[in-house]
């Protein structure tokens, strides 16, 4: 139940394991599809699917009147909301990062070997800067939107997707 504006933290987080098999499915799904397509379409799954579940606790919020329906609250609750979906989100390249699953008790725990591809501790809380902001904004755009109702939330999820694929996409093309 949403009563206070941490809950909505709560909700983005617990949507995790949801957002994971949602992707992986759509992985499995554009499997067939040249690489090069099923990198675009996989980057519009996980903005649509990541965006959706940020957004869904707070237009619940709001659509319940849980919440005032002014623009510091919509965002409050989308940096609450982008927040606690990156903390869950990153917490197994938070593991790795760290070097917790080199260790013989962090590999069982997590699952994980190797120290995080030689990435240093700060350099890898660099990283993790980016995507937080990504998180947080897009969510805000969201919930903005939200205080509106529902058609004005679907619009500006849409644009929050938007800015989510332009920034997945500049990240994998910068990488390779």
């Amino acid at each position: 139940r949403l009563h206070r504006p941490r809950d909505v933290a709560l909700l983005a987080a617990l949507s995790i394991p949801f957002v994971f098999v949602a992707e992986l499915l759509g992985v499995a799904v554009l499997f067939a599809l040249p690489e090069e397509a099923a990198i675009v379409a996989l980057l519009v799954v996980v903005a649509v699917v990541e965006e959706v579940a940020k957004g869904v606790g707070v237009y619940a919020g709001f659509h319940r009147s849980r919440f005032e329906r002014d623009l510091p609250t919509a965002l409050k609750l989308g940096a609450l909301s982008g927040a606690g979906f990156f903390v869950a989100e990153k917490a197994t390249a938070i593991v790795q990062v760290v070097g917790l699953g080199s260790l013989p008790l962090g590999e069982a725990a997590f699952g994980t070997s190797g120290g995080g591809g030689g990435l240093g501790p700060a350099a890898g809380l660099a990283l993790l800067a980016l995507p937080l902001l990504l998180h947080v904004v897009t969510a805000a755009v969201g919930a903005v939107g939200a205080t509106r109702g529902r058609r004005a939330w679907a619009a500006t999820l849409a644009v929050a997707m938007a800015i989510h694929f332009t920034y997945d996409l500049a990240v994998v093309s910068t990488l390779g």
